[in-house]
């Protein structure tokens, strides 16, 4: 058994409007990219909706007809049907910034089915804005990077290419990935890296929904592959088969008491938190010294006479995010952990 997404793309999002962000999280090999993959595909096929395939850098849009389709040509689906009478192609548009997507079926005519694009290329793609008039779809795969390579200010290029492509129409996003960091950059701007538990399946946000999907048939798979056994105990093992997030603790809520040194008073949101050290631990709480001198502000709109606007105060925001690496941060509450998570997750 393999990933479905149906329950996903008929959940509601916080407002209980239909969302315009479908993002799943799961295991390795499970099933969630030939998922979409095909959707999209069948969504041509079926109703002419066209569709653009995201990637990040430039460099990924080479040979893309042949990185995507190959997964999903050769796979006899559970529903009966197959992709193995048709074949995907490709053309660059003006200097290989977009990638012109056409499915044939047999020695049929091509068909433009849809495109390829870069999140990095965002300001290059506005003047093409004419040729995604008929995309009713779009595919990010991968939106967590394992190698933490993201593309310099990367929400807003992903914003920015979404309004190019849309041009203020419903256009929803499918967007995959294996669970590799809570504060990757996607969960930091849907603020979801404060809410999300181990436990949890669903996460509703305003306009994005969240599934995390946990595929017991691949995961046993890939633990009794020769080649993981090799390896015995390595956290990499869990993160591709068990939904472990690779660079994180489960959730690191936890009360602490006792003697400690304050270290700096951070301001979130309008909020004051304190960072203390408990030994080797550093700890964020929500009750402040408001005599302590040493105060940091994430944000412009946090920032006042008396703080350092990140990312300049460079020692502590280092400080912060090398003992989160480690494992060794604690959160009084939730709220407390969203505000340390949006500090360390500046650029």
């Amino acid at each position: 058994m393999y990933y479905d997404g149906t329950k996903l793309l008929s959940t509601k999002d916080l407002d209980g409007e239909t969302p315009e962000i479908f993002m799943v999280c799961g295991n390795r090999v499970g099933g969630k990219t030939v998922y979409f993959s095909k959707k999209i595909v069948d969504d041509f096929i079926k109703e002419g909706k066209q569709f653009v395939l995201e990637y990040r850098f430039k460099k990924d849009l080479q040979h893309v007809e042949n990185a995507f389709f190959d997964d999903i040509q050769t796979i006899n689906f559970e529903d009966g049907t197959s992709l193995s009478g048709y074949t995907m192609t490709s053309e660059n548009v003006g200097d290989g910034d977009i990638k012109k997507l056409y499915l044939t079926k047999g020695k049929g005519k091509e068909q433009e089915c849809g495109y390829a694009v870069a999140l990095n290329n965002a300001d290059n793609l506005r003047r093409y804005r004419a040729l995604f008039k008929k995309v009713e779809g779009i595919f990010f795969d991968e939106f967590q990077s394992e190698t933490r390579h993201y593309c310099p200010d990367e929400i807003i290029k992903f914003m920015s290419v979404h309004t190019t492509i849309s041009g203020g129409r419903y256009v929803p996003v499918y967007m995959c990935s294996n669970a590799v960091s809570m504060i990757n950059p996607y969960y930091t701007a849907f603020r979801f890296s404060a809410r999300l538990q181990k436990g949890t399946k669903f996460l509703r946000g305003h306009g994005v929904v969240l599934e995390q999907a946990y595929i017991e048939t691949a995961a046993q798979k890939l633990k009794q592959s020769g080649f993981m056994k090799a390896f015995g105990d390595n956290k990499y093992i869990d993160y591709s088969t068990e939904n472990v997030y690779l660079d994180d603790n489960s959730t690191f809520i936890q009360k602490m008491t006792g003697k400690n040194d304050y270290i700096l008073t951070l301001i979130s949101e309008g909020k004051e938190y304190s960072i203390r050290k408990y030994d080797d631990i550093l700890y964020v709480d929500d009750k402040v010294d408001k005599s302590f001198p040493q105060k940091i502000a994430v944000k412009s709109t946090d920032h006042g006479i008396d703080s350092i606007l990140l990312p300049e105060a460079y020692f502590a925001y280092s400080m912060c995010k090398k003992y989160f690496g480690f494992g060794q941060v604690r959160f009084k509450n939730i709220l407390c952990k969203q505000a340390f998570f949006d500090m360390i997750s500046v650029r």
